[in-house]
């Protein structure tokens, strides 16, 4: 399996206002996604970049979300996917996580 690198993260993110990928790059667009990150960053403020990729790129099963605000702020989190709204919430719990985001419908949902 291709891994993503860093700098092809930074093309898709030029591209996109929000997007969700998986750690090869390919688009993920069903399911819920959920922060695992200690805080969503904010790349305008401060640049911990290769933290989050090598989190990402250490387990198969997670991926990148990442989103421009109203004030063209980017933030980027290393997301996991559920299938399920439910399983998605308990998992935010569990990590503090204020909202999660619902691929599928294209809603955050707050906890």
């Amino acid at each position: 399996m291709k891994t993503l690198t860093f700098d092809q993260l930074k093309e898709i993110a030029a591209r996109k206002s929000g997007f969700s990928v998986d750690s090869t790059g390919k688009e993920i667009t069903k399911g819920v996604a959920v922060a695992i990150t200690n805080g969503t960053n904010n790349f305008n403020i401060m640049t911990p970049e290769e933290v989050h990729f090598a989190v990402v790129n250490s387990h198969d099963n997670l991926g990148f979300g990442g989103w421009s605000d109203k004030d063209g702020n980017f933030y980027l989190d290393a997301i996991v996917v559920f299938p399920m709204v439910s399983a998605a919430k308990n998992f935010a719990k569990l990590h503090n996580q204020r909202a999660i985001f619902d691929i599928t419908n294209g809603v955050e949902i707050s906890i």
